[in-house]
């Protein structure tokens, strides 16, 4: 699901989301040049959402417009109340599944941390 482009879509897509499981994508593709490396992974994230009533979507779509979110929600704001359920990363669903990143890049021996104290 992209972002909608109207509130008739807006609503359409929680009325998609309500109560069921849906799963949110983010694909990674690291290269580093120099090293001729090239490192792929994905994360998959389970969401489910309770059962939605008509009114319910639209006071969210009139309070937390969701023209700038994929299937109209952010899980980071109100509609997080939606959510019954999820399984996997928090943050994929935010945006970007920071924690992988992180533990992607320690297996080709880049630690963000290190970046920490260089900034100090």
């Amino acid at each position: 699901m992209g972002k909608p482009e109207d509130k008739a879509m807006a609503q359409n897509m929680l009325k998609t989301l309500s109560g069921k499981t849906h799963h949110v994508y983010t694909g990674v593709c690291l290269k580093w040049a120099d090293k001729n490396i090239h490192h792929l992974f994905a994360e998959i994230t389970m969401v489910t959402f309770r059962e939605l009533s008509e009114a319910d979507i639209n006071h969210y779509i009139e309070s937390c417009p969701p023209y700038d979110k994929a299937g109209s929600y952010g899980i980071q704001d109100w509609s997080a109340v939606f959510v019954k359920e999820i399984k996997g990363c928090y943050d994929n669903v935010v945006g970007f599944p920071i924690s992988r990143f992180y533990e992607e890049l320690k297996k080709l021996g880049i630690n963000l941390l290190d970046s920490l104290s260089e900034s100090s």
